[in-house]
Parts: structure tokens; sequence; C-alpha cells
């Protein structure tokens, strides 16, 4: 059953698909129609999930999943995946590529692959301050308080100028 994201509990289970480029408003309708729709209907082993979504900084989509009352199974982890999958063909969107990497940097997102973040460090366009998204976090409470970690206090320190910790 679909719950507003914000009414769901800090302990409720997330899962954070980031896109290579931020989605269009039209791409954001044709997303929020869809999860609406799935999160209605989620269920694991035939008991109804109460579950929500969430679009981000135009480029995230965040599923949620309180389970109080019912855990979401393999299986129906699996269903949300091949619905993503489905609906990320429809906009034509990547949402499973991990290769790339998001920053807020002067509260303005960012978007660079992996492999070229220790260039962006040596060219100054990515610094030991700026804020990089934590796709790992696992609990809507964690996600309100680590999705967001500077660079320097995050795995990514390691592609610093320097190849250091900062």
């Amino acid at each position: 059953m679909y719950t507003p994201f914000d009414q769901l509990p800090d302990h409720s289970r997330l899962w954070i698909y980031a896109s290579g480029r931020p989605f269009t408003p039209e791409e954001e309708e044709i997303i929020g129609r869809n999860l609406t729709e799935f999160c209605s209907q989620w269920t694991a082993h035939s008991a109804p999930l109460n579950t929500s979504w969430l679009i981000a900084h135009h480029c995230f989509i965040i599923l949620s999943v309180d389970e109080t009352t019912a855990g979401a199974s393999g299986c129906s982890i699996d269903g949300s995946v091949r619905n993503l999958k489905s609906l990320a063909q429809q906009i034509g969107a990547d949402i499973f590529d991990r290769k790339n990497v998001h920053l807020l940097i002067s509260g303005n997102l960012e978007i660079h692959p992996l492999d070229t973040l220790r260039s962006r460090f040596a060219e100054g366009r990515i610094s030991a301050d700026d804020l990089i998204f934590n796709n790992l976090v696992a609990t809507k409470g964690e996600w309100k308080i680590n999705w967001l970690e500077k660079v320097s206090e995050s795995w990514a320190a390691r592609f610093t100028s320097k190849g250091i910790h900062v």
C-alpha cells in the first residue's frame, strides 16, 4: 500500500537508484504515476507492503518499505527491480549504472564518471569539502542523516589530488 514518503518511519528500509542525468519534469510525472501505482500493489508473499517513493534532486529514485507489518522478500524486491528497469527503459535513463558519482558542489548537483575523479580533484573541479551522495544508506533514518557527506569523510577521499585522505 502506498504511503506518502514523509509518513514512513525512520526505520523503513530503502533503496536508492541514481540516474546518469537529471529527469525532465515530464519524466518525473511518468515516474511518479508508475511508482505510486507500483507501491499501491507491492506485496511480499501476498501481504501488502507499506511502501513509498521519492524523487530527489531530479536524479534519484528512492523506494522505501516499512517492514513493521511485512518485510520485503527477495521476490518482492526482484519485482521492484523489474518495474524500475521497465520504467528506466521507458524514459531512456540508466538508473543502474554504478560508475557515476553524484556530488553537490556549491548547491548544484554534478555527475562525474568514477574514472575521472582523480583528474577532477587535480583540476580543482572537486574539493574535499564538497558533498557526495552515499547511495548505500539502508534506512530512511540513515538517509536523513548520512546520505550527503563531505568527500573528505567518504570513500572518495582516496581520489583527492594527492591520493590521500584529507
